[in-house]
């Protein structure tokens, strides 16, 4: 079965609450907990240099009559030239980079590809119709380094979940996340760019990012904590 891109995407901001007018900036923190779905759901991949065990949770969103697949969102923050090889028991693995496809041009739940430039991902992980409305998955992300060279872009192996709730009502806003040490004069953000939604953060080097609704005239700096939740309030 095909699932576009688009379709995925106009779930996740079908998901994310929209809010007229600018709120006052903030980040507000809570703890993720771990349950037994999560535990069974990462004895199913093995960490090991180079290869991250990303544990969430798909699920199905319903607003204003539109009903999607049960899905789930990651960050991943690349870096150029990197090989990226990604798995995971669904239905679909579909990324802002690519996406393979079966001969029949339908969704697959595996990615592989070549990361173009330094930047953030977006990865949307679709499951079965028929698996419910909430269903514990892993995703396996494989990298291979184009440079032997040490980055701050690399993975922690940790993850904290981020929430950006629209900041607006338009149903397209881009909003870019860029780990603060690679913020510099000049930056395009577009590289760094994702959606309202909520995300599984595949957390870097760095603890601190800046986020900006784009074009970005005026950024907030968050901080990102393993294992828990965060909001961005723009």
């Amino acid at each position: 079965m095909r699932i576009g891109v688009f379709a995925v995407l106009i779930s996740l901001l079908l998901a994310a609450p929209f809010r007229c007018g600018k709120q006052p900036s903030g980040i507000a923190a809570t703890s993720v907990g771990r349950g037994t779905a999560r535990d069974v759901a990462s004895s199913e991949c093995l960490t090991t240099r180079g290869t991250f065990c990303l544990v969430d949770t798909a699920y199905r969103r319903r607003a204003d009559g539109f009903e999607s697949y049960a899905s789930g969102s990651v960050l991943w923050f690349g870096r150029s030239g990197d090989s990226l090889v990604l798995s995971a028991d669904a239905l679909g693995v579909q990324t802002t980079i690519g996406d393979d496809k079966s001969p029949a041009h339908n969704n697959v739940p595996t990615y592989h590809g070549r990361v173009p430039r330094d930047g953030t991902i977006t990865i949307w992980t679709t499951m079965q119709e028929e698996r419910g409305d909430s269903v514990p998955y892993t995703l396996r992300a494989e990298v291979s380094h184009a440079s032997p060279s040490p980055s701050s872009l690399e993975s922690t192996g940790q993850t904290a979940r981020l929430i950006i709730p629209s900041p607006g009502p338009r149903k397209y806003e881009e909003i870019s996340i860029v780990p603060v040490s690679r913020v510099h004069a000049g930056l395009d953000r577009s590289a760094w760019k994702t959606f309202p939604g909520s995300y599984l953060v595949a957390l870097t080097l760095d603890s601190l990012y800046e986020v900006c609704l784009l074009p970005c005239a005026s950024s907030d700096t968050i901080e990102l904590k393993a294992n828990r939740l965060s909001t961005w309030k723009p």
